[in-house]
C-alpha cells in the first residue's frame, strides 16, 4: 500500500461529468481490462492492482478499472471455499457475500493500493422500501457510499448500487448435457454506469449523506428538502431525463382531482424512448388497499399519458380524494425488422405520490382501450407509420364521417377499434390488450369504422362514422402479413381521443360539464395554464383531412368562403422575423414565385427545428385568361377548401405541403404558424378559434 498526500477537504467539484468523459465507450479497453482481469483469481490486492492499472496513466482511469472490476464479479455465480483469507481480494469479496463486508470497503482498500485517495460517506438513501415524500426517521434507509479524488476533485462512486450480474446470451439447446463453458463472446457484463461518479446535483435525489459538507452542492439542503425532492432512478439520468414542472415528491390536485407531470426527454432519443406509467392507491395510512381499481375501472383511465415531440405527460384526474402513487417506466425501442409483436422490458425512472384532500368534480374514466400513450407518436416510433391528417391525441368535431390517415412503410394489415364508456361489451370492459387476435370479440361499434388501403401510395385511410354525440376512443391495430403467428396476432398501433358534438365546438377549456356535473377529457395541449407555459411548441396540422372546417384549433383563414369576392392577393414571400423564431425554413421552393407546367403536383419541404402550431390557405384567384384580360370572372378570388387539395407529410425535422391543384389558373398558398406559448398573444376570431400570423406565401402560376 502506498503513502499518500494529504487530500484536500470536500468541494463542490469544478466539472461535470460529461467534461471526463461523454460515452462510457472511451473506457473500452480499460473496461475490457478489467472484465479479463476478472476471469482469474488474484491471491493478493497488490497482485489484483498492478494487472488491474498495468498501462494505466490517469486516476480516472485507475479508478474505472476498479469500479468495473468490482461490477463484474457476480457474487452469486461464485463458489467460495470457506477457509479463504479475509485480507485477500476473494476474501473479502466473500464477506460481501454474507455480509461480513461491504462494497465500498472493498473499493476503497483497492483505491489504497492504486494511490487514490478514497474516503466512504455515510448517510441515508432513497432504497427498497422507500416512498415518495416519506419521513426518514434517525437509524433508517442508512446507507455509505465512497468518495474518490479524480484529479484533485472528489467525486462520487457507489459500488453497491453499480454491480449488476452477468447475463448469458441465448444459445441454442445444444445435445451434450454438460454445462457449456461460458466465453467471453457469450457473455454481456450489466453494471450501472449512472453510479460511476455521477454529478453531485443528481446524486443529491437518491443519497443524503450526514456531513453536509459531502453533499459536495454551492448551497447544501435539509434532510427535509431531501425527502421532498422527486423521486428518481438511474435511468432517469442515463436516458438524459428532466422535470419540466414537478419539482417535487408529492403533488397536490386541485379540487377535480387534477395535476400533471411532465418530463423532457433530449432531442438525440425522443423517436426511441417509450414511456408508460402505473397509478394505485396508496396504502401509507393504511386505510386505503394498494389497488390499481375504482369501482371496476383501471384507474389508469384516468390518466391521459401523450407524447409530442420531446415532452412526455400525464395528465391525471384521480376518481376519489386520497393518496395515491404514479411510477413512470421508459425503454428504448431498438430497431427490429419485424416490430410487431416486438416486446420490451420498461423500468422506472420517477415515482410520485399525489394528494387529493377535496374533490368538487369527477372526470369520467376514458374510454376503455388498449393501455398506454394515446396519439400517433407510437405508431411513428414503433412501426414507422406516420400520420397525415391527425397528429393530436385528443380531437374534436361536429361532423361526419371522420376520415383519418396514415403513411405506411409497407403494405400491413389494418383493425380499427372504437369505445365508448357509452356503450358496454365484453371488449369493451377495461381492455388494456395491447394486442389483438383475429378471433376477437366484436364490440357493438365495430361497424362504424371502416376502412380503405391504398396499396400503390401505402396509405390507409380509416373512415369513422358515430352512433351518437359523446366522448369517443379509437384503437388502431396492424399486423405485418409477411410475419405470420399462429393466431394472426395485431399489434396496437396507436389510439385517439374523440370528442363529437353536433353542436359548434366550444372554445378550449379542459372540461365541458355534462349533465350529471362529470366531465370529459377534453385537448391538453391548448391549456397551457396546465403545462406552466413549459410545454414545447408542436407541431399541429390538423386542417389535414375533409372535416377541417369543423375540426377545433384551425385558423379561420383555412375555413372556406366561396363567398367572398373581394379576397385580394396577400402579400407573397415569407416573414423573415416570424420564420427564425419559428426555425422554419423553406427548403424545396425558396422563391416564392412558382410556375408548374403539364402538371398539377408540387412538394413543398420546409425545415421545422421547433414544434408549432399551423393552418394553411388555398385560394384560386384567376384563370389565366383572366390574368391576361383583366378581366374578372366568376371564380374570381375563390377560397378552396385547403384539405381538398394540400396534404402534409411529415419528414424527420422537416415538413412537406403536398398541393394538387384542381384546374389551371393563379392561386396563393399561404401558411400561418405560431409557437404554442404565442399562443396566448394571438388574436381569437369571432368564431373563438385562434388567428395564427402568416409566415409565407407562394404565387403559383399552374399552365
Amino acid at each position: 500500500m502506498l503513502q499518500l498526500s494529504q487530500p484536500p477537504p470536500p468541494q463542490p467539484p469544478r466539472h461535470h461529468k460529461r467534461d471526463l468523459y461523454e460515452d462510457p465507450s472511451v473506457f473500452e479497453n480499460v473496461d475490457q481490462q478489467a472484465i479479463t482481469v476478472a476471469e482469474s483469481e488474484q491471491t493478493s490486492y497488490t497482485e489484483l492492482i498492478d494487472q488491474l492499472t498495468y498501462g494505466l496513466l490517469t486516476d480516472l482511469e485507475k479508478a474505472r478499472a476498479i469500479f468495473r472490476w468490482i461490477t463484474v464479479k457476480d457474487l452469486n455465480a461464485i463458489d467460495f471455499q470457506n477457509n479463504l483469507a479475509t485480507d485477500t481480494p476473494m476474501g473479502l469479496l466473500r464477506g460481501i457475500k454474507y455480509g461480513t463486508e461491504t462494497y465500498h470497503t472493498l473499493f476503497m482498500r483497492l483505491c489504497s493500493f492504486a494511490a487514490l485517495h478514497c474516503v466512504d460517506v455515510k448517510g441515508h438513501s432513497k432504497s427498497v422500501g422507500y416512498e415518495p415524500g416519506m419521513h426518514i426517521a434517525e437509524g433508517k434507509f442508512t446507507n455509505t457510499w465512497n468518495a474518490v479524488l479524480i484529479d484533485g476533485e472528489w467525486r462520487f462512486v457507489q459500488c453497491n448500487w453499480g454491480a449488476r450480474h452477468l447475463v448469458m446470451s441465448k444459445d441454442k439447446k445444444q445435445v451434450d448435457t454438460s454445462p457449456p463453458i461460458p466465453t467471453r463472446e457469450k457473455i454481456k457484463y450489466q453494471y450501472d454506469e449512472h453510479y460511476f461518479l455521477p454529478d453531485p446535483e443528481d446524486f443529491i435525489l437518491e443519497f443524503f449523506p450526514y456531513k453536509s459538507e459531502w453533499q459536495l452542492l454551492e448551497s447544501p439542503i435539509t434532510l427535509l428538502e431531501f425527502e421532498q425532492l422527486p423521486f428518481v432512478r438511474s435511468l432517469f439520468f442515463h436516458y438524459h431525463l428532466s422535470f419540466v414542472n414537478q419539482q417535487h415528491a408529492v403533488i397536490q390536485t386541485d379540487n377535480r382531482g387534477a395535476c400533471d407531470i411532465k418530463l423532457r426527454m433530449p432531442d438525440s432519443l425522443k423517436h426511441r424512448l417509450a414511456f408508460h406509467f402505473h397509478l394505485r392507491f396508496s396504502n401509507i395510512t393504511g386505510q386505503i388497499d394498494d389497488s390499481t381499481d375504482f369501482q371496476g375501472v383501471k384507474l389508469e383511465r384516468y390518466v391521459l399519458h401523450t407524447v409530442q415531440d420531446d415532452l412526455v405527460s400525464f395528465n391525471i384526474h384521480v376518481p376519489q380524494e386520497g393518496d395515491y402513487f404514479i411510477e413512470i417506466f421508459a425503454s428504448l425501442v431498438e430497431p427490429d425488422p419485424n416490430p410487431f409483436g416486438q416486446s420490451f422490458k420498461l423500468k422506472c425512472v420517477c415515482k410520485y405520490r399525489i394528494i387529493c384532500q377535496q374533490l368538487m368534480q369527477r372526470m369520467h374514466p376514458l374510454p376503455a382501450c388498449a393501455s398506454g400513450e394515446w396519439g400517433p407518436t407510437k405508431a411513428i416510433r414503433h412501426f414507422n407509420i406516420h400520420p397525415l391528417t391527425h397528429f393530436q391525441s385528443i380531437f374534436e368535431t361536429n361532423h361526419l364521417s371522420i376520415v383519418i390517415k396514415f403513411q405506411c412503410p409497407k403494405i400491413l394489415k389494418f383493425h380499427g377499434k372504437l369505445n365508448s364508456n357509452q356503450y358496454s361489451s365484453a371488449h369493451n370492459n377495461n381492455n388494456n390488450s395491447n394486442t389483438m387476435s383475429n378471433t376477437a370479440i366484436s364490440n357493438i361499434l365495430d361497424k362504424y369504422v371502416k376502412y380503405e388501403y391504398n396499396e400503390h401510395d401505402l396509405i390507409i385511410t380509416f373512415i369513422i362514422q358515430l352512433p351518437k354525440e359523446g366522448q369517443y376512443g379509437l384503437d388502431i391495430y396492424a399486423r405485418d402479413p409477411e410475419y405470420q403467428t399462429e393466431k394472426r396476432t395485431m399489434s396496437h398501433c396507436c389510439k385517439y381521443i374523440i370528442n363529437y358534438s353536433k353542436t359548434s365546438i366550444l372554445p378550449p377549456p379542459s372540461t365541458v360539464e355534462t349533465n350529471n356535473n362529470n366531465n370529459l377529457y377534453h385537448d391538453y395541449s391548448f391549456d397551457n395554464s396546465k403545462s406552466n407555459g413549459q410545454q414545447r411548441p408542436r407541431m399541429n396540422s390538423s386542417n389535414n383531412n375533409n372535416n377541417n372546417k369543423l375540426e377545433r384549433s384551425l385558423s379561420p383563414r383555412s375555413i372556406s368562403s366561396n363567398g367572398s369576392s373581394s379576397l385580394p392577393i396577400p402579400k407573397i414571400g415569407g416573414n423573415t422575423n416570424l420564420l427564425s423564431q419559428l426555425g422554419m425554413h423553406p427548403i424545396s421552393h425558396p422563391d416564392p414565385s412558382i410556375t408548374l407546367r403539364s402538371t398539377n403536383y408540387i412538394e413543398l419541404q420546409f425545415q421545422i427545428r421547433k414544434m408549432v402550431d399551423f393552418s394553411f390557405d388555398l385560394i384560386y384567384h384567376h384563370t389565366l385568361t383572366d390574368l391576361s384580360s383583366r378581366t374578372p370572372s366568376v371564380n374570381l378570388n375563390q377560397r378552396l377548401t385547403a384539405a381538398d387539395y394540400v396534404t402534409i407529410k411529415p419528414n424527420g425535422f422537416n415538413v412537406i405541403f403536398i398541393l394538387n391543384l384542381p384546374k389551371q389558373g393563379v392561386y396563393t398558398f399561404t401558411i400561418y404558424a405560431a409557437t404554442t406559448n404565442a399562443r396566448n398573444d394571438i388574436q381569437i376570431g369571432t368564431n373563438e378559434q385562434t388567428e395564427l400570423p402568416a409566415v409565407f406565401t407562394y404565387l403559383i402560376r399552374y399552365v
